[in-house]
């Protein structure tokens, strides 16, 4: 349900749909002049399609795509020989093995760039920067936490740390939650 909810929200604006052929009509582009939105006398309904992207708001996804991929790639060069330091934690039986936290960040930093940019389409910083902002805010410090951990090996403030992260993060859905719900859900939504 999520999945269908994203798709209707995210996909129409990325990729126009091909007008529809409709069978036995070649006047693709014909104009309905009598205003009639149902079918014609024949039984044809008229060519639809599905509004144009537009270059902003494609421009504006590849941005908010970079910033998080930036960020991806802080956190990624700084756990890049995190293998061995990880192998040595004292970890409970159902923590993930350290292969899985590549694919995982992956999808999660994909699905961050798409609620920013649900967000920043409605009226951008002008009309949502508290709700970006904190955003920001909760990505750089959400890139932060893998060099207090597995660089420098701050184990106690990089625990305070994810405290202020979790809670950057719950101000974040529930900032993002008031202009879009979509751009705030969650396991739970």
């Amino acid at each position: 349900l999520r999945l269908r909810r994203l798709a209707a929200e995210f996909l129409p604006s990325l990729v126009p749909f091909a007008q529809r052929v409709v069978p036995g009509r070649d006047d693709l582009h014909r104009s309905d002049a009598a205003g009639v939105h149902g079918p014609d006398a024949l039984g044809h309904l008229p060519v639809t399609s599905a509004p144009p992207v537009t270059k902003t708001k494609a421009l504006g996804l590849l941005g908010w795509l970079a910033v998080c991929f930036a960020a991806a790639a802080l956190g990624g060069f700084a756990s890049a020989s995190a293998g061995d330091f990880y192998r040595q934690l004292v970890r409970p039986e159902w923590a993930p093995p350290a292969w899985l936290f590549g694919p995982a960040w992956t999808v999660l930093y994909l699905l961050m760039a798409v609620s920013a940019w649900l967000v920043w389409r409605d009226g951008g910083f002008r009309r949502r920067g508290v709700a970006l902002t904190l955003f920001l805010v909760q990505l750089a410090i959400n890139a932060l936490w893998t060099w207090l951990f597995f660089v420098w090996r701050l184990g106690a403030l990089a625990f305070g740390e994810i405290v202020l992260l979790w809670a950057l993060i719950v101000c974040t859905a529930i900032a993002f939650r008031r202009v879009r719900p979509l751009a705030a859900a969650g396991p739970s939504s």
